[in-house]
């Protein structure tokens, strides 16, 4: 007798598949007027399952972290000096800059966004300050 799930071959009188754990039911002690073997029947008997199939297994990494599927490759390569020279003394090319490379060269549009956002911090100190230095000025003069 066999499995009817995984085809086990099955111990006479077994309740439950050794295998894989289904309840086997047991055929009749008489075969039905309509049995008849399969040679007489004229179809070729198919053998039971041998081996019981593998389950479905996910693969070890995710879809997209392997390499070459669509994710572009981020590359930890610096901004050199003279770029940073260039974004912290015209600072709307520094923040174009970041939001460009942001994705591809993370390390190289923080180095840009960063002198960008320096030169503006250093822009808004010096005017005020310039501010406070003419109003004083102006009023030591009244």
């Amino acid at each position: 007798m066999f499995c009817k799930n995984c085809g086990q071959q099955l111990a006479e009188g077994a309740a439950f598949c050794p295998n894989c754990g289904m309840t086997v039911t047991q055929p009749d002690t008489a075969p039905a007027a309509s049995e008849q073997p399969a040679a007489e029947q004229g179809t070729a008997q198919q053998p039971p399952y041998t081996q019981p199939q593998q389950p479905y297994t996910q693969p070890q990494q995710p879809y997209g972290q392997y390499p070459g599927y669509g994710m572009p490759q981020v590359s930890q390569e610096p901004a050199s000096g003279g770029l940073r020279f260039l974004c912290w003394l015209i600072p709307l090319v520094g923040i174009i800059l970041y939001f460009v490379k942001k994705d591809e060269k993370p390390v190289y549009a923080k180095q840009c966004g960063v002198a960008a956002l320096v030169s503006i911090i250093m822009c808004v100190v010096f005017y005020f300050l310039s501010f406070l230095m003419t109003m004083f000025t102006a009023a030591s003069l009244y």
